[in-house]
C-alpha cells in the first residue's frame, strides 16, 4: 500500500509534462470506471495516460504507451474516490489498512462487512493515432486513436451475494480506442483479456473500463 502515496504525488509531475510544442511525448490525466464481466464489481480509478510518437507525420503517428491507473474496487464502485485518500493518508503513516473485511474463502459465510480492495493496472501498448492530438500543427479538431499490448491489473472481485471479495491479480492482452475532441480531451474505451480461463469465481473473464483524460494544455 505504500506505492499509493507515491504514486498521486507523480500526478502533478506528469501533468505539468503535458503536450508541448513539437513534443513527442504526450501525457493527460484523467478517471476510469470499470468491471470485470459485469458481476457484482466496479471500479475507480485516477487515470495516467503517456505515449511516447516514436514515428510520426503532420496528421498521424504510432506511438508506444501506457495508461496506468490506481483505485479502488469493490461491489458498486462506491469507494473511489474517497478510499484512495484514506488509503494514501494511512500508507504515508506507515499502516498497513485491512479493507476487505472478509476472509480470503469464498466459504467465509460468517463474515459482515464491505469489501473494498486496490485496483491497478500496468498496460503498455502499440497506439496508431491520426489527427487531433499527433502534433500542435494538425488542423483537425477531433482524431481517434486505437492500440493493443499486454497488462498487468489487480482488481476486486465478489465472492458472495454480502458484498464480499479479495484481491484478484493477474496478466492478460489489452486493446483500446478511442476519440480525442475540444482541444485537449480523450474518451476512450478498453478490453482486457486476461491470460487465464477464470478469475475467482468468474469463468471466461474480460475486464472492461471506460476513460476520460485531459492534457493540460502547454504553458
Amino acid at each position: 500500500m505504500r506505492i499509493i502515496p507515491f504514486l498521486l504525488l507523480l500526478l502533478p509531475v506528469l501533468a505539468a509534462n503535458g503536450q508541448s510544442e513539437n513534443s513527442r511525448w504526450h501525457g493527460a490525466v484523467g478517471i476510469t470506471e470499470g468491471t470485470l464481466n459485469f458481476q457484482q464489481n466496479a471500479a475507480g480509478a485516477v487515470a495516467i495516460p503517456v505515449r511516447f510518437d516514436f514515428l510520426s507525420g503532420h496528421n498521424s503517428a504510432l506511438s508506444l504507451g501506457t495508461n496506468l491507473k490506481i483505485g479502488s474496487a469493490d461491489e458498486y464502485g462506491y469507494s473511489f474516490p474517497v478510499i484512495l485518500v484514506l488509503l494514501a493518508l494511512l500508507g504515508a503513516s506507515g499502516a498497513q489498512p485491512d479493507l476487505s473485511g472478509t476472509s480470503s474463502s469464498s466459504n467465509s459465510s460468517n463474515s459482515n462487512g464491505y469489501s473494498v480492495n486496490l485496483f491497478a493496472d500496468f498496460p503498455l501498448m502499440l497506439e496508431y493515432n491520426w489527427g487531433l492530438g499527433t502534433a500542435n500543427t494538425s488542423d483537425h479538431h477531433v482524431g481517434w486513436f486505437m492500440g493493443a499490448g499486454a497488462t498487468y491489473t489487480t482488481t476486486g472481485v465478489t465472492l458472495t451475494s454480502a458484498g464480499h471479495g479479495t484481491s484478484e491479480n493477474f496478466f492478460g492482452w489489452t486493446g483500446n480506442i478511442g476519440i480525442r475532441f475540444a482541444r485537449n480531451k480523450e474518451l476512450s474505451f478498453s478490453t482486457t483479456l486476461p491470460f487465464q480461463n477464470s478469475v475467482g469465481p468468474i469463468r471466461h473473464p474480460l475486464f472492461l473500463a471506460l476513460t476520460f483524460a485531459v492534457t493540460p494544455r502547454p504553458r
